[in-house]
């Protein structure tokens, strides 16, 4: 059973990154209608008239997972 340890931990990781890459990173809003932009760097483009766009990720799932790790040391640092 320890030879799948490694993967079991990458795939946890993966996880993670997938629901954190589709949080909200900011909401922005002006006369022109308003933003919703996630953590993997896809777009919600909401116009007056109602009509919205979505844009593509930016980030892949790697460098979600790289993003993650970093907030972690961040967090950590402070911490202390």
């Amino acid at each position: 059973m320890g030879q799948y340890k490694d993967l079991v931990e990458k795939q946890k990781l993966v996880l993670e990154a997938e629901k954190w890459a589709k949080k909200v990173k900011y909401i922005l809003g002006d006369n022109n209608g308003f933003v919703i932009a996630f953590n993997d760097g896809s777009k919600k483009i909401t116009m007056p008239n109602g009509r919205t766009h979505t844009t593509e990720a930016e980030l892949t799932i790697e460098d979600c997972i790289i993003r993650i790790k970093e907030e972690k040391a961040d967090a950590n640092r402070f911490r202390r």
